[in-house]
C-alpha cells in the first residue's frame, strides 16, 4: 500500500509540476488553454472555468495542456486566432513548450533550497585515513592529520580538499597540516593516477594519494546477518580482526575480505574487550552500475562521523543550484553512456521500478522520499528535452529549424518524424516495462 500510495503522490506531483509549466507560459504568452488534463484517455471528475476544462482522466501515466490552435491545420475563427498557439510567434511558441521541462527543473530547485535550509549541509572533516604506497602522501602524511589550508586557502571539508587538489592541474600544493597540537606546513605535487569515474571508465585523475578518515565503530548492522547473531552492537568499537591491530574502517574492510574463514574480532564496548568468533558470509552484490560482484560480509556499517552546518537562504539557494546542476549533468552523462553501451541498459526501468524506489524512499522518510522526487523530476525534465519528436525536445527543435530558416517546418515532415518518434518511444516504454517485469521476477 505505502509503495502504491507514494507512486501515485511521486507521479501526480510530477505530471502535475510539468504541465502547470506549459500551461502558465501559456497564459502568460496570450494562448488560450481548452484543457488542462492530469492522465489521459476518459475523463473520471474535473472542472470548467473561463474557456479551460481542467481534469483529471483515467490513465494516470502522464498529462496534457491542450491549447487553442495547437495543431496548424486545425479550422479557426478570426477571433480564435489572436489566442492560437500556432498563430503566436515562434519564441513564444518555445517558451510555452519549454516551460514543462524547465518547471520540473524548478521543483527540484525548491525541494533542495527547502531541505538545505531546514537541514543543512553535511560533510566529512579533511581528516587523513588513508595513504598509498607510491604516491606523494605516503611518507609525508599520516593517519589522523587534519588538513587545515591548502596554499593559504582555508580547508573545511574533504570535497574542498578534492577539488583543490584536482584543479591544481599537478602544481605544487602547501599543506598546513595538524597532528595533534603541532601545526606544520607540508609541499606535495599531486600526480596523475588511475581512478574510476562514477560509470565505471578508467580514468587519471589529479591525486595524493589519500582517503578520509573512517573510525573503526559500528554504526549499524544488518538483520539477519552473522555479526547480529554474534551478539555486535552498534557503537561497538573493532580493536583487532585476526591479531591484527585495527585503526581505520579500512582495516576492517581489507581484513574481512582477506579472510579464509572465522574472524577473531575484537572490540571495546563500555571500557571492556569483548572477543567473538564470526563466520563472514559471501554475498552477491550489485555496484551502481547494476554489475554483479561478490564480497565477504559480516553485515556491519561504519559509523557516520559527517558533520552538520546550517544554511542560510543564500548558502542554500547557491548548494541547492549546484546540487540541481549536478544531478543534470550527472543524467545527461549517463543518457549517452547508455546509448553508447558503457551503462547496461539493464538499469533502464519503467512504471514499476519507479513504484518501487518510490515506496522504499517513503519508508526511508520525508528527506529521502523528496530526494527522490527531485532526482525523478530532473530526469522526466531532462528526457522530455530529448530531440525526439512527439517530446517536448522534438517540438523545440522544430521551432530552432524556423528561427533559422524563417519558416516553419512542413505538416508532411513533422507527421512523418512525430511517427517515427512515437515508435522509439513506445519501443523505449517496452522495453522499460520488460527491464521492469524481468526485475521482480528476479526478486
Amino acid at each position: 500500500m505505502v509503495t502504491i500510495i507514494s507512486f501515485v503522490i511521486v507521479l501526480g506531483i510530477l505530471i502535475f509540476v510539468h504541465e502547470f509549466g506549459h500551461f502558465i507560459a501559456a497564459r502568460l504568452c496570450g494562448v488560450g488553454v481548452e484543457k488542462f488534463s492530469i492522465g489521459f484517455g476518459p475523463k473520471v471528475f474535473g472542472w470548467k472555468r473561463g474557456e479551460t476544462d481542467y481534469m483529471l482522466s483515467a490513465i494516470p501515466l502522464g498529462g496534457y495542456v491542450k491549447m487553442i490552435g495547437e495543431e496548424p491545420d486545425a479550422p479557426l475563427t478570426e477571433d480564435e486566432k489572436e489566442y492560437s498557439f500556432t498563430h503566436k510567434e515562434v519564441w513564444k511558441r518555445f517558451i510555452i513548450v519549454a516551460a514543462g521541462p524547465f518547471f520540473n527543473f524548478f521543483l527540484a530547485i525548491v525541494l533542495y533550497f527547502g531541505l538545505f535550509l531546514f537541514y543543512g549541509t553535511y560533510f566529512y572533516p579533511p581528516v587523513i585515513g588513508q595513504t598509498e604506497p607510491g604516491t606523494p602522501s605516503y611518507e609525508r602524511l599520516g593517519i589522523g592529520d587534519e588538513i587545515v589550508s591548502i596554499n593559504d586557502n582555508e580547508i573545511t571539508s574533504w570535497s574542498e580538499l578534492e577539488k583543490k587538489i584536482e584543479k591544481s592541474k599537478g602544481n605544487d600544493l602547501i599543506l598546513k597540516v595538524k597532528r595533534g597540537n603541532d601545526l606544520n606546513e607540508v609541499v606535495l605535487k599531486p600526480v596523475l593516477l588511475d581512478s574510476e569515474s562514477i560509470f565505471g571508465e578508467k580514468i587519471k585523475k589529479y591525486s595524493i594519494g589519500v582517503k578520509p578518515y573512517l573510525p573503526p565503530v559500528i554504526g549499524s548492522i544488518a538483520p539477519d546477518s552473522p555479526a547480529l547473531k554474534a551478539g555486535i552492537e552498534p557503537g561497538d568499537k573493532i580493536i583487532e580482526i585476526n591479531s591484527q591491530k585495527i585503526t581505520t574502517w579500512y582495516d576492517v574492510s581489507d581484513a574481512i575480505s582477506r579472510s579464509e574463514s572465522a574472524i577473531e574480532l575484537v572490540f571495546e564496548r563500555d571500557n571492556e574487550l569483548i572477543k567473538k568468533t564470526i563466520q563472514p558470509e559471501i554475498k552477491e552484490l550489485k555496484d551502481h552500475l547494476g554489475k554483479s560482484f561478490e564480497r565477504k560480509l559480516i553485515g556491519i556499517a561504519a559509523k557516520d562521523i559527517s558533520k552538520h552546518k546550517k544554511a542560510g537562504p543564500l548558502t542554500a539557494m547557491s548548494e541547492s543550484l549546484s546540487q540541481t546542476w549536478k544531478v543534470i549533468e550527472l543524467t545527461f552523462v549517463g543518457i549517452v553512456k547508455m546509448i553508447d553501451g558503457t551503462i547496461s541498459k539493464d538499469n533502464l526501468g519503467g512504471p514499476i521500478m519507479i513504484a518501487q524506489m518510490a515506496g522504499d524512499q517513503a519508508k526511508q522518510g520525508l528527506t529521502s522520499f523528496l530526494i527522490f522526487i527531485c532526482l525523478i523530476s530532473i530526469n522526466l525534465g531532462l528526457l522530455n528535452l530529448l530531440p525526439v519528436p512527439v517530446l517536448d525536445g522534438g517540438h523545440l527543435m522544430f521551432f530552432l529549424i524556423e528561427m533559422v530558416t524563417g519558416k516553419p517546418v512542413s505538416i508532411k515532415v513533422r507527421e512523418v518524424a512525430q511517427q517515427i518518434g512515437l515508435f522509439l518511444l513506445l519501443t523505449l516504454m517496452v522495453f522499460a516495462f520488460y527491464n521492469d517485469i524481468l526485475r521482480l521476477f528476479s526478486n
